[in-house]
Order: structure tokens, then C-alpha cells, then sequence
């Protein structure tokens, strides 16, 4: 940057001493040479310091070297209240190896196991829960019914 101030300032001397001597033309070419040779090297610094040097971290097979990683599924946490379009609302408390399901007001709790990334299964798979997102899942029954109810997080 300070290379290109000093051009600037040596094509202003060149231009008002080229003017003093009457020289209008040879001005005028001094400082569009002068400004060129900024342009230019300005131009150089930017694209040399984004792609030449090693301070980002680039280098000619790309940003190899960077902490690449995948990212796996993102498992949910269930626990809290849920409510389905009816009403009723199931409380889910987490276990070693997956949730308690109490429904609340209507009876005794269920264990269900984590069978897959956000898939709990009931010990004697009458049904399964699918964790869609944070704030919604299914759940389905395991046999001929193939009932469908959906919870929304409360």
C-alpha cells in the first residue's frame, strides 16, 4: 500500500512539473502510466495475497489441509411434553437406552428402546416412534391397525 502512495505522489510531482514546463501532453501520459502502474499493482497485491500466500491456508490442491469433516445425523432430545391434535399429552423422560413414555392422565408409562437415529421402539414392538425434527414426530403402530399419530412438542 505504501508503494502505491509513493506512485501517486511521485505521477502529482511529474504532472504539476510537466504542466510548469508547458508540456501538457507529456503531462497527461505521465499520470495515466502512473495511474496504471497502481492499477496494476494493486491488482497484483489482492490476488497475491488471496491465492499466493499461505496465510489462509490455501495451497494448489485447495483447502485440503483445513479440519475438513462430515457431519453425522443430528440426534434429538425427546424429553419434555408432547401433544397430539386430540389433546392428550405424552411426557417423555430419557432412560440409558432410550425414553419412558407416560401418557399423562391416561394410565401406566412405556419403555421404548432406540432401534435407529431418532427410531424408538416399544420392548414389545406394538409400536415406534419417528423423531421428524425437534418439534415433531410420528407415531406408528406395529400391526394390522397401522394407526398414524403425530405429536408436536409443547
Amino acid at each position: 500500500m505504501k508503494s502505491s502512495k509513493y506512485i501517486a505522489f511521485a505521477a502529482l510531482v511529474l504532472v504539476t512539473s510537466s504542466a510548469h514546463a508547458g508540456d501538457s501532453a507529456s503531462a497527461f501520459k505521465a499520470l495515466f502510466s502512473a495511474i496504471a502502474q497502481v492499477a496494476a499493482q494493486q491488482q497484483a497485491g489482492h490476488g497475491g495475497g488471496r491465492h499466493g500466500g499461505h496465510e489462509d491456508g490455501y495451497h494448489e490442491g485447495g483447502y485440503q489441509q483445513a479440519g475438513y469433516y462430515e457431519e453425522g445425523p443430528v440426534i434429538y432430545n425427546i424429553s419434555g411434553s408432547w401433544g397430539m391434535r386430540s389433546g392428550k399429552v405424552n411426557r417423555f423422560q430419557k432412560s440409558y437406552d432410550g425414553y419412558y413414555v407416560i401418557p399423562v392422565g391416561r394410565g401406566k408409562g412405556v419403555h421404548y428402546v432406540e432401534i435407529g437415529e431418532n427410531l424408538y421402539q416399544d420392548a414389545n414392538s406394538s409400536g415406534t416412534y419417528e423423531v421428524v425434527d425437534r418439534d415433531y414426530m410420528v407415531w406408528r403402530s406395529n400391526d394390522k391397525r397401522n394407526l398414524v399419530i403425530e405429536l408436536f412438542r409443547q
